[in-house]
C-alpha cells in the first residue's frame, strides 16, 4: 500500500471533522511530518489489538499451560526491558528515525514467524524479537512526536489525537480476533490454529506498511543527530534525571498491570468459560470506550492541570478494577472493565505530554526509555506469576494486587509532581 498525500489530507480531514464537532483537541501546529508519524502508528494499532485479544487464548488453543503462556510474555518483555536504554541512548546519539525503522522490520520478521508454525521454539523466538522490536522503536518514536510538537498545548493535542487514533483502530483489530473462527475455521474450513495464521501474515504487512511510510514521509530532526566528533557511548541523561527517578513510582503500576492486563482474554475464557467469538466484541467495545473517554482529558488537563488531569481519572479507576472478579457473571466484569480501562488509560496522552515537557529535548529519547523501565521491569514478571496464579486456580487474586499497586503509585505520584510545571514545554 502507498500512502499519498491524498491519504495525509483525508487524515487531516477526519481530524478537522472531530475539531467542528467538539470532539478532538485541535490539530493547529500539526505538520504533515508529524501526522505521518502519527498515521504510521495508528496502522500498527491494528494488529496490536487483534494480537492483545488473541494471543493468549491462541497459545492456549495450541495446547500449552497457562504458567508457560506467561513465560512466553514475559521473555517479550525482558528483552524490551534489557535492551530499550541502550537502544534509545543510541537512537538518541544516531538519530531516532533510524531505530523508529529497525524496530517495524523486526515487528514484521516477528508476526511472520507467529504464522509460519505453533512450535515452541518459533514462537519463543518471535516473541523476543517482537520484544527487541519495541525496544528498538518505541522511545524514539515517542521521541520524534515530541520534538516535532512546539508548545504544552500542541503536545497534548498530538499524544492526544495519536492516542485515540490508535485505539479505534486498536478495537478494530480486536473486533477481527473472531474472524479465525467465523471465516477461516468455520467457513473455509481451515484446522483450529492454523486459521490464526492469516492474520498474522496481515499484521506482518501492516508493520511493513507503517515501515514504508516512515521511510518515505518523515526526515531525521536535526536536534536527534550526534554532533561531529561525538563517540559512540551510552550517555545517561543527568540534566533530567532529578525527573526521572522520582518517575521510578511508575513501577508499582507496572507490576500491577502486568499481572491483569497480557492475560486478560485468557482470564474470561478460564472464569467464565466462553470463547473467542464472544470475548472479541467486549474488547473491542472496551477499547472504544477508553478511546472516546481520552478525548476528555485535555480539557481537564488545560482547566485544571496536567497532574490533576492524571490522578483524578486513574485513581477513579482503582475501585473498579478490585470489583471485576467480584462480578457473577461475564457481562458485569465486561462492564466494570469498560469503565475502570477508559478512566485509567485516559490520563496516559496526558502523561506523555507531561513527562516529554519536563525532560531536556535532548535526552527525550533516553529519558523516555529509562521511564518506561520503571513500568517495564516489574511488567515483565506479571504475566508469569500471574500464569502460575491461574495454574492454581487463583483467577481473582491478581486484581486485588493490582488495584493495590495502582493505589499506591498514583498517591505517591500526586505527593512528588502536585506543584511541578512543564520545565520544556515550548521545545
Amino acid at each position: 500500500m502507498r500512502m499519498t498525500h491524498a491519504h495525509i489530507r483525508g487524515f487531516t480531514h477526519s481530524y478537522g471533522c472531530g475539531l467542528r464537532m467538539g470532539l478532538l483537541p485541535s490539530a493547529t501546529g500539526i505538520d504533515s511530518e508529524t501526522r505521518s508519524l502519527m498515521i504510521s502508528s495508528v496502522l500498527r494499532a491494528f494488529p496490536g489489538g487483534f494480537f492483545y485479544v488473541t494471543m493468549p487464548v491462541y497459545l492456549y488453543l495450541t495446547g500449552l499451560a497457562p504458567t508457560v503462556i506467561g513465560l512466553l510474555f514475559s521473555v517479550q518483555a525482558f528483552v524490551g526491558v534489557a535492551l530499550s536504554i541502550p537502544m534509545a541512548m543510541l537512537a538518541d546519539a544516531f538519530g531516532r528515525r533510524r531505530f523508529v525503522l529497525l524496530g517495524l522490520l523486526l515487528a514484521v520478521l516477528a508476526y511472520a514467524g507467529f504464522a509460519l508454525t505453533p512450535s515452541l521454539y518459533v514462537l519463543l523466538g518471535s516473541m523476543a524479537v517482537l520484544g527487541l522490536s519495541g525496544a528498538t522503536s518505541w522511545s524514539p518514536f515517542v521521541a520524534m512526536l515530541a520534538e516535532r510538537a512546539q508548545g504544552e498545548g500542541v503536545k497534548n493535542s498530538v499524544f492526544t489525537l495519536q492516542a485515540f487514533s490508535a485505539e479505534v483502530i486498536s478495537a478494530a483489530g480486536m473486533l477481527c480476533s473472531a474472524l479465525p473462527s467465523l471465516l477461516f475455521e468455520g467457513f473455509l474450513g481451515m484446522r483450529h490454529t492454523a486459521s490464526f495464521r492469516p492474520m498474522f501474515l496481515l499484521g506482518a504487512g501492516v508493520y511493513a506498511t507503517s515501515f514504508l511510510l516512515v521511510l518515505a514521509r518523515t526526515r531525521e530532526a536535526k536536534q536527534a543527530r550526534a554532533p561531529r566528533g561525538r563517540p559512540l557511548g551510552f550517555r545517561l541523561p543527568r540534566r533530567s534525571m532529578p525527573v526521572i527517578r522520582k518517575l521510578s513510582v511508575l513501577g508499582l503500576i507496572g507490576l500491577g498491570a502486568g499481572l491483569v492486563l497480557p492475560l486478560l482474554s485468557l482470564w474470561f475464557r478460564l472464569r467464565f468459560s466462553i470463547d473467542l467469538v464472544t470475548i472479541t466484541p467486549l474488547f473491542s467495545v472496551m477499547m472504544l470506550a477508553t478511546a472516546f473517554a481520552s478525548l476528555l482529558t485535555p480539557r481537564i488537563a488545560k482547566a485544571k492541570g496536567s497532574v490533576f488531569a492524571i490522578v483524578s481519572t486513574q485513581i477513579s479507576s482503582v475501585l473498579l478494577l478490585a470489583l471485576v472478579p467480584l462480578m457473577p457473571d461475564y457481562v458485569l466484569a465486561w462492564l466494570f472493565m469498560v469503565v475502570r480501562n477508559a478512566l485509567m488509560n485516559m490520563g496516559q496522552p496526558i502523561m506523555q505530554s507531561f513527562t516529554m515537557s519536563m525532560v531536556h529535548p535532548d535526552e527525550r529519547a533516553t529519558a523516555q526509555s529509562i521511564i518506561s523501565t520503571f513500568d517495564a521491569v516489574p511488567r515483565a514478571w506479571g504475566p508469569s506469576i500471574a500464569g502460575y496464579l491461574f495454574s492454581l486456580g487463583e483467577l481473582d487474586l491478581p486484581f486485588f494486587l493490582t488495584a493495590g499497586m495502582y493505589a499506591a503509585s498514583v498517591g505517591i505520584f500526586y505527593m512528588l509532581f502536585r506543584r511541578a510545571r512543564p520545565s520544556y514545554s515550548a521545545r
